[in-house]
């Protein structure tokens, strides 16, 4: 995961797509409190919903393999911590509040979703050939 396409060590040619979100720093032992993240967070990406409890979305990367998450409730500092409790060792929160939203399909091939309002969804992530954690 980048913070600008400087970090990026390929020709930008090279990318076909990226999504862009909050960093977690998943991987930065100075984040100890939901406060010093609040101060990281703030600092980075100004007025972004940062604090409080809200839906949130996640996306993260466990041992090359992609993690998805929708929750409900939660903080940036409680959404970085479940998903390092995933495994993650790097993730972004997406789009939160009522534009968060997951159709899945589970391992006996019923269909489901997981949405917190009608906000419409601009952008979508699809993974196929997925398993469950």
């Amino acid at each position: 995961m980048l913070n600008t396409s400087a970090d990026l060590s390929i020709p930008t040619s090279w990318v076909d797509w990226a999504i862009g979100g909050i960093s977690l720093f998943i991987g930065d032992s100075t984040i100890t409190s939901a406060s010093v993240l609040t101060t990281k967070l703030a600092s980075e990406k100004g007025n972004a919903d940062i604090t409080g409890s809200n839906y949130r979305s996640a996306i993260g990367i466990k041992s090359g393999k992609i993690v998805l998450a929708v929750i409900d409730q939660a903080t940036p500092f409680e959404v970085r911590g479940i998903m390092s409790s995933l495994g993650c060792y790097d993730g972004v929160m997406l789009d939160g509040s009522t534009a968060s939203k997951m159709r899945y399909k589970n391992a006996n091939g019923t269909v489901g979703t997981v949405s917190f309002g009608s906000r419409p969804t601009v952008s979508t992530v699809t993974i196929t050939n997925a398993t469950w954690l």
